[in-house]
């Protein structure tokens, strides 16, 4: 049976024509089990099962290799050999490869591979809680990898039976040192982006694609705490007014500036990807893209950045001209109670506080501080 689906042709976001998407001579496979994925700070986290332990797993396409914390190779007495630099935005870390694993997501045995193993503790303490494994492009050159943010769930499918949904936008995939990468549009120019469901920023640019499309001086801009494997860096954030991407324009978009080369132009991370529902289909070079929501961005609102520590936060960033920085907040600063409740459970209720909500933060130091949430970039 030819299986035929509507829709659109990526391009420049404005003036595409419908088509026939390319027919699937199999009859309609049934549909796979969906694995539940948490999606916290821009990270897609599922549980891999090694042996007979599930692990906490981050899924991220822009990984070259798939990564190991190196604790646990050594729980599991992983034996590993050699040696390779991974360079990302965060910086660089050596590592050594591991023997061929067998791994399974969603009760699917994944395909043997190396890992890399490497200390990912500064990685999990940046995103705030332990990373076990990282599954990168390997993962998504066995499989066309299905990740729906609505329902918070995710599905692997062989490439030659995976049925497209019944409308949405197709966007060609290039590879550029092993990586995916799509076309976004900002007004003064187009650039590659790396397809990076490891980043949590909708769009993160090089210093040298950021001169090139100019999106530095156009606007209020701050400064903002970027991580990867190689440890956290600061960078530099602003807003773009539309953005364009899988035949779809957006307005009001945030975006990052690293403070340094990465080996890539930009890097489209799950602040833009979680816009839609993706199914990334590295076999054929296609990115299908359905189900997208216009829904205002996610900005922060505080200026400041926090770790967990028991109930309270470690204040590890203060943004460059933000509310906690007019509040007289500092880096190292311990917030206890928000509110009146211990922190920790205080931030995640009024995660999306609105801009004019007065926050009540009580601080180790036993000062009192009153945060005014307000945009600042």
């Amino acid at each position: 049976m030819i299986q035929r689906r509507h829709f659109l042709i990526g391009g420049a976001a404005a003036g595409l024509i419908p088509l026939i998407a390319r027919a699937q001579e199999a009859a309609k496979p049934a549909p796979g089990p969906r694995t539940p994925f948490t999606y916290t700070d821009g990270k897609i986290r599922v549980p891999v099962r090694v042996g007979q332990i599930d692990v906490s797993t981050v899924i991220d396409s822009g990984a070259l290799y798939n990564s190991m914390d190196a604790r646990l190779a050594r729980d599991f007495h992983i034996a590993s050999a050699g040696e390779v630099s991974l360079s990302a935005i965060g910086g660089s870390a050596k590592a050594r490869f591991s023997d061929p694993l067998d791994i399974s997501l969603g009760g699917k045995a994944i395909p043997q591979s190396q890992f890399a193993v490497l200390d990912l503790s500064k990685f999990s303490a940046s995103v705030g809680q332990p990373v076990d494994l990282i599954l990168g492009a390997p993962l998504f050159r066995a499989f066309v990898v299905d990740i729906d943010f609505e329902t918070k769930t995710l599905a692997l499918f062989d490439p030659d039976a995976f049925e497209l949904p019944e409308s949405g936008a197709m966007e060609r995939i290039a590879l550029m040192g092993g990586l995916m990468t799509a076309k976004v549009y900002l007004p003064h120019g187009s650039v590659e982006a790396t397809v990076d469901t490891g980043s949590d920023a909708p769009l993160i640019l090089s210093p040298s694609a950021a001169l090139r499309l100019g999106v530095l001086g156009q606007g209020p801009e701050s400064t903002a705490r970027m991580t990867g494997i190689g440890g956290t860096v600061i960078g530099k954030i602003t807003s773009t007014p539309t953005l364009g991407f899988a035949a779809q324009l957006f307005e009001d978009v945030p975006i990052q500036i690293a403070p340094r080369e990465f080996g890539s132009d930009a890097n489209v991370g799950c602040g833009l990807l979680s816009k839609f529902r993706v199914a990334v289909d590295f076999k054929h070079d296609w990115l299908v893209l359905s189900d997208v929501n216009k829904t205002p961005f996610k900005r922060d609102l505080t200026g400041l950045k926090a770790t967990p520590q028991g109930a309270a936060l470690k204040i590890t960033h203060i943004a460059t001209g933000g509310p906690a920085a007019a509040a007289g907040l500092k880096i190292g600063d311990i917030i206890q109670t928000m509110n009146g409740e211990p922190a920790v459970t205080a931030n995640q209720r009024l995660i999306d506080a609105p801009a004019g909500t007065v926050l009540a933060l009580g601080l180790r130091s036993r000062r009192a501080v009153n945060l005014n949430l307000a945009r600042y970039y």
